[in-house]
């Protein structure tokens, strides 16, 4: 039984989720801080909707990587049983709209562009592009890393919808969007350097990603550039008279961020040029 339960764990990517739940933490704690807002339960059910649907995009990713992970000597840990992990995945999923479906009506939505069921809608659509991205999108270059990026752009976005109508100060917001831009960059270099990594069981797999097509040089200065645009960004982010007056940051805080984001920006772009 136990095992069962850690490849289940293993199978969702349990860290990821545990992150997630992490920056939804972090972003309840920042409208919190900015408005005296006080924790939903139908929010908690919309996080827990996203979460089922990662969990099932997870799920049905390792499904389909079963060939390419045995050849790349990937999640070697994970013994997957492709007939149980596919009722699983449909659980996931039906949960995961049930809960949305159940708590759309009653979350804050952005009521002129949109109905009373947007959350639902949303919720939808990803789990759709989620199983579309492992069996199709993925093995397309450029637009299963887009579609990956777009979801991790998409992800802190969320609250900002779930607090709309709140009475929020501007910079909750403000923050939520810059992060979740730099979600999207950062996703993307990532999604480029994987697809590095996993060439060998891609080409066997007759894939067509972006270092097959045009060849792993290319690939890796172009998941540079992202990085290079992350770290510009944050140096112009970092501006000490807004960070100290503007949001109220210490100086401490301000060379923590140096310390925790720029540093090892530099360090992966160090690692692709040398690789």
């Amino acid at each position: 039984m136990g095992i069962v339960i850690l490849n289940f764990l293993y199978s969702i990517r349990y860290k990821n989720i545990l992150l997630l739940l992490f920056i939804f933490f972090c972003f309840e704690l920042l409208f919190y801080k900015t408005d005296g807002y006080k924790l939903d339960y139908n929010n908690l059910l919309a996080y827990l909707s996203i979460i089922l649907s990662a969990s099932a995009g997870y799920l049905i990713n390792n499904i389909f990587d079963i060939k390419s992970d045995f050849i790349n000597k990937k999640n070697q840990d994970i013994t997957i049983n492709k007939k149980y992990s596919i009722i699983i995945y449909l659980v996931l999923v039906i949960l995961s709209l049930a809960i949305s479906f159940t708590v759309s009506t009653s979350i804050s939505v952005i009521d002129s562009i949109s109905e009373e069921n947007l959350f639902f809608v949303i919720v939808l659509i990803s789990n759709i592009f989620l199983f579309l991205y492992s069996y199709l999108f993925k093995h397309i270059a450029l637009l299963g890393n887009l579609i990956i990026s777009f979801f991790a752009f998409l992800i802190p976005f969320i609250t900002i919808l779930l607090h709309y109508n709140t009475n929020t100060e501007l910079y909750a917001p403000f923050f939520v969007i810059n992060f979740s831009v730099f979600s999207f960059l950062i996703t993307m270099s990532r999604e480029l350097i994987k697809d590095i990594e996993d060439i060998d069981g891609d080409r066997l797999c007759k894939a067509k990603t972006l270092p097959i097509i045009l060849g792993i040089k290319f690939t890796k200065y172009f998941a540079l550039f992202f990085i290079t645009v992350i770290i510009f960004l944050c140096i112009s982010f970092i501006n000490t008279n807004e960070l100290l007056y503007f949001y109220n940051v210490s100086i401490v805080s301000v060379i923590c961020i140096i310390i925790m984001i720029l540093l090892p920006l530099f360090y992966t772009a160090f690692k692709i040029i040398n690789a």
